[in-house]
């Protein structure tokens, strides 16, 4: 009789324990505080070594508000994301380049859009793909210029770049279960990728045009550039990356309605 009230003490304290653990999500998600595509390394590459599509030559832009004769100053500084150094019109390695003139043609956007670009990088909104290049200014010399093939602009006014940089775009792979990493996230100016199986695009506090947008970019070629961080989702002991985008950019077309830009 003593042994069985015991058996029926031990069992009556193992569901009250139960009871006061808290319940969890099927597909949890945890923060590990490590993120694999983070840091610059030596095998980062470079434009052009490597093979096939890429996702190289991005930069940030900024226009130049020195005070001084033109085309000295009123030009644009631009450095590329992810990245320390960037490579200048004359060939010198710098923290961010100063080129005297931002060449848009290759943008193939109307005059009203491309004002909007202007406007965007002077809000500090806009990233652009493309390159430097050597161009003289007469006496002055090589001050350089910057020869624009896309332009990017960041669907949050209240979002922040902090983060590792990366392009997020479904990558084919279908799976049984949860969580699936059925996207791949190249790190821009760079070699390394990853597949994921959730990035976070509410955690930017863009409208949800933009959100709507994303979703959609991540469905089609272009893909979405996200700004965040790592973080892991669980689902029945099956674990997968994600990212948090404390920002995202979608690419600027030449559409009446951009959903890009955010009130």
């Amino acid at each position: 009789m003593t042994v069985f009230r015991k058996q029926l003490f031990f069992l009556a304290a193992s569901l009250t324990t139960l009871a006061t653990l808290p319940l969890l999500p099927a597909c949890a998600p945890q923060d590990d505080g490590v993120d694999d595509l983070a840091g610059e390394l030596a095998t980062e590459g470079e434009p052009g070594k490597a093979d096939g599509d890429d996702a190289f030559t991005y930069f940030e832009i900024r226009r130049d508000e020195r005070r001084c004769v033109s085309p000295l100053c009123g030009g644009y500084w631009v450095d590329r994301v992810n990245r320390a150094k960037t490579r200048c019109a004359d060939g010198r390695w710098a923290e961010a380049c100063y080129v005297a003139e931002l060449d848009t043609d290759a943008l193939g956007l109307p005059e009203a859009d491309l004002e909007a670009v202007q406007d965007g990088i002077y809000a500090r909104a806009v990233i652009v793909r493309g390159d430097v290049v050597a161009a003289t200014y007469g006496e002055f010399g090589n001050l350089g210029r910057f020869v624009a093939t896309e332009a990017w602009r960041a669907a949050s006014t209240a979002g922040s770049n902090d983060g590792v940089w990366v392009e997020v775009a479904l990558n084919g792979v279908r799976c049984a279960a949860a969580p699936c990493p059925d996207k791949t996230e190249r790190k821009l100016n760079s070699v390394r990728t990853a597949a994921i199986a959730e990035v976070d695009l509410d955690a930017a506090g863009a409208p949800p045009e933009a959100v709507d947008a994303a979703w959609a970019a991540i469905a089609s070629l272009d893909g979405v550039i996200v700004v965040g961080d790592r973080y892991t989702v669980s689902d029945h002991g099956r674990r997968a990356k994600a990212r948090t985008a404390n920002q995202f950019y979608l690419r600027v077309q030449p559409t009446a309605g951009d959903p890009t830009q955010a009130e």
